[in-house]
């Protein structure tokens, strides 16, 4: 890219193309448009691309600038109700070091998965995801920092919640900050340390909650004071809305197996 220029301006257009792989998967292109933006700039366009992996026609632009000391990209993808957008920047010195900012706007996350869901999985609403990552390829390191909102559908014994995922981290540890909320007052939080094989410490409420178990209504409200996971073991200290405390622990090594004291 240091030195690609366009001396003269290029446009190259294909009006329909086909594409498809050996495991069959295919998609169609129309209006294929590559031209340069100045001498240091390419713009490529896709009016409209369908396919497999596309629940509808999409439109997709892609904008490079190499005019500077580093490669700037974005990237689109839109269709009538769902976007992907991507921005990218690296030194042209040395691109196995770049930094990227990625947003996803899903309207409705089923129509993009490419099978079937089992019964009895809750519905999932919109979806935003935010993704600010620097990375280098090289050194095989990453520095993230996400966000994730969308609303699923009820499942006992929780009401439908409105759900907010942080993480940030790197290639060995990860922080993460999960709320819920029911609407009506009602909410679930998380929050937690963790390395690279999920094990670490975490903390988690949950407040102004109540399900049915058989004819009664019974509250869910507990406050995981401390908790930590090593392996296939978790440890936590509880307490109850009531104020009652016990201790936990949990054993997934051969089936699910939970011991309390308190």
């Amino acid at each position: 890219p240091e030195e690609l220029k366009f001396p003269v301006p290029v446009k190259v257009g294909v009006g329909q193309a086909n594409v498809q792989l050996s495991n069959n998967m295919k998609w169609n292109v129309s209006q294929l448009e590559a031209k340069s933006q100045g001498k240091t700039a390419l713009a490529v366009s896709m009016e409209q691309v369908s396919g497999d992996f596309i629940s509808s026609p999409a439109s997709v632009k892609i904008d490079a600038d190499f005019g500077s000391e580093n490669l700037r990209a974005n990237a689109s993808v839109k269709t009538a109700k769902d976007s992907v957008v991507v921005q990218v920047d690296a030194p042209k010195n040395n691109l196995t070091k770049f930094s990227t900012n990625t947003n996803v706007t899903v309207n409705d996350p089923k129509k993009w998965i490419p099978f079937k869901l089992p019964e009895g999985i809750p519905g999932i609403g919109k979806l935003d995801v935010s993704v600010k990552a620097n990375l280098d390829t090289k050194k095989e390191t990453v520095k993230y920092n996400a966000t994730i909102k969308t609303h699923i559908g009820e499942f006992w014994p929780l009401e439908a919640e409105n759900i907010v995922i942080k993480l940030k981290g790197d290639q060995n540890n990860i922080n993460t900050d999960i709320s819920m909320d029911n609407g009506e007052g009602g909410t679930i939080r998380f929050t937690g340390d963790f390395d690279k094989n999920l094990d670490g410490t975490f903390e988690a409420q949950v407040q102004n909650m109540s399900a049915k178990f058989g004819p009664q209504i019974m509250p869910l409200d507990v406050e995981i004071t401390s908790a930590e996971k090593r392996g296939d073991f978790i440890d936590a200290k509880l307490e109850t809305r009531q104020g009652s405390r016990f201790d936990a622990h949990l054993d997934f090594s051969d089936s699910l197996m939970i011991t309390f004291v308190g």
